[in-house]
């Protein structure tokens, strides 16, 4: 499985690493994208196909989970997650399942997103993932690694890794 989290990814790597990374992804590797930059990652190598809308900002939103996804086990369907960057999905090609969602209304709690109201994330996909063959992708739009806050969202990583497993 790669997991990643970076907003840049070819200036980290060079040209033997970078062809190594895409190799590992299209023979059907496990890819976990965290935050906006595993999200971007994604787009960027044109190895998912995937559109999404992001926003300056940073702040504690609430999310609803589907309670029957694995990713999701353990979290109670209304929760709350951390963004740095939000990220939020649309037009999710075949094969994504949306794993959670922003809550509709007032989702944005606290912190620094200037325009979140109109930004019409509200509802949106914040989390989604799919299986194709033994290929498990979850891109997660929150930034669940992102010191610790909220509690425990370190926990949609090694949910992401367990329901890979084959």
């Amino acid at each position: 499985v790669f997991i990643h989290s970076k907003k840049g990814w070819v200036n980290l790597l060079n040209s033997t690493g970078q062809s190594t990374l895409k190799n590992f992804i299209e023979a059907g590797g496990d890819f976990i994208g965290a935050g906006s930059g595993g999200v971007t990652f994604a787009e960027s190598t044109g190895l998912f196909e995937i559109t999404f809308l992001s926003a300056l900002g940073n702040g504690i939103v609430r999310i609803q989970y589907d309670p029957i996804d694995l990713l999701a086990a353990g979290f109670i369907e209304d929760r709350y997650a951390f963004v740095y960057d939000p990220v939020w999905f649309s037009n999710l090609s075949a094969g994504f399942n949306i794993v959670a969602t922003f809550d509709d209304g007032d989702f944005f709690l606290a912190g620094y997103w200037p325009d979140w109201k109109n930004s019409n994330a509200g509802g949106k996909p914040i989390i989604v993932r799919a299986e194709e063959n033994s290929q498990d992708i979850t891109l997660i739009g929150s930034d669940p690694t992102f010191r610790g806050h909220p509690r425990n969202d370190f926990r949609l990583i090694a949910n992401a890794i367990y329901s890979g497993l084959e």
